[in-house]
């Protein structure tokens, strides 16, 4: 994907019907998993939950905006919200699958980072799903991006060793000495990668593996898994952009191990964030999270943004500024 593949459009928003709302959308999220969203259609995405888009369709991610005009009585003017949205500046919403956030409890950013839907599953995945318990070893692939930091000390405050992998020496020292996990491994360094995360791992093998990459790293990773332990598969961002197979040559251990594989999705969270919100507003006010931002500015500059995502260009979370709020009284 370059930028060619994609058009800049000037389009006309009308005003909002009886039970519509116009919102300013000042922030998007740039997400890798957007690309999954423009492949060919074939049998298995036509089972997704998630739309593709269209040749010609307005690209979609998480967005925060603001209401400035209303005839919703659940959405007043001047609230701010958040939902699966179009890349545009101004729209039109019914209110459906659109959330009010608390800009009280956190600036209104963070409810697409730390705070975000995309996020939650770094929570509930390593908690509920994984069953993380104190002692035991984590492993965190793109350990450095907006998920991965979240699950990185989601599991230190659990009491687990951490490993996280990245693709710098700059990212192995922000998770290292910021965030505070155990041990980072940069691949782009790793001879091989195996052997680096047994040394990480202070050579007892792998409890759990928060996996939003696959590919080479997952082989990896299932080398050193303890018998028993537990994948839990949120993306796939080797294969996203046109990369080799996400599927693991060494599948068989998956079996030999008895490892327990499970997918995660953001979409089984949706009515759990008011949840997730609480708990990581109280970590944040405690100081017991970190987190970063890399941030571009202006809707021309939405798929620059995308693009850098892929080529390792963020630490911590990809954000576009669209706007500033209004002065609503």
């Amino acid at each position: 994907m370059t930028e060619d593949n994609f058009e800049l459009a000037v389009v006309q928003v009308p005003s909002p019907a009886q039970g519509e709302f116009l919102v300013k959308n000042l922030w998007l999220s740039i997400e890798a998993g957007i690309r999954t969203m423009m492949h060919e259609p074939d049998v298995e995405a036509s089972k997704s939950t998630i739309p593709l888009l269209q040749k010609g369709e307005p690209v979609h991610s998480f967005t925060v905006g603001q209401i400035i005009q209303s005839r919703h009585p659940r959405f007043p003017k001047g609230s701010y919200v958040t939902g699966l949205c179009n890349w545009q500046e101004y729209f039109i919403s019914d209110g459906a699958r659109m959330q009010i956030v608390d800009a009280d409890l956190a600036p209104v950013r963070y409810y697409l980072g730390i705070m975000g839907a995309m996020a939650a599953p770094a929570y509930f995945g390593l908690l509920d799903v994984g069953k993380i318990t104190d002692g035991e070893t984590v492993v965190v692939s793109a350990a450095a991006g907006s998920i991965g930091s979240v699950a990185c000390q989601v599991a230190k405050l659990t009491g687990c060793r951490v490993v996280g992998i990245t693709g710098s020496d700059e990212k192995v020292d922000w998770l290292v000495n910021e965030l505070g996990i155990d041990a980072a491994v940069n691949y782009k360094k790793a001879d091989n990668l195996q052997d680096c995360l047994k040394s990480a791992c202070s050579g007892g093998g792998i409890d759990v593996f928060f996996d939003s990459v696959a590919g080479k790293s997952l082989e990896a990773v299932i080398d050193v898994m303890k018998v028993h332990g537990r994948i839990l598969a949120y993306g796939a961002l080797h294969g996203y952009d046109g990369g080799d197979s996400v599927w693991p040559t060494n599948y068989l251990k998956i079996i030999y191990k008895r490892l327990c594989v499970k997918g995660l999705s953001s979409l089984d969270y949706l009515n759990r964030l008011p949840e997730y919100h609480a708990q990581m507003s109280r970590w944040i006010s405690e100081g017991k999270v970190r987190w970063r931002e890399t941030v571009y500015e202006g809707i021309e500059n939405a798929v620059p943004a995308w693009i850098g995502l892929f080529q390792g260009k963020n630490i911590g979370k990809m954000l576009v500024k669209l706007g500033d709020p209004e002065q609503i009284p």
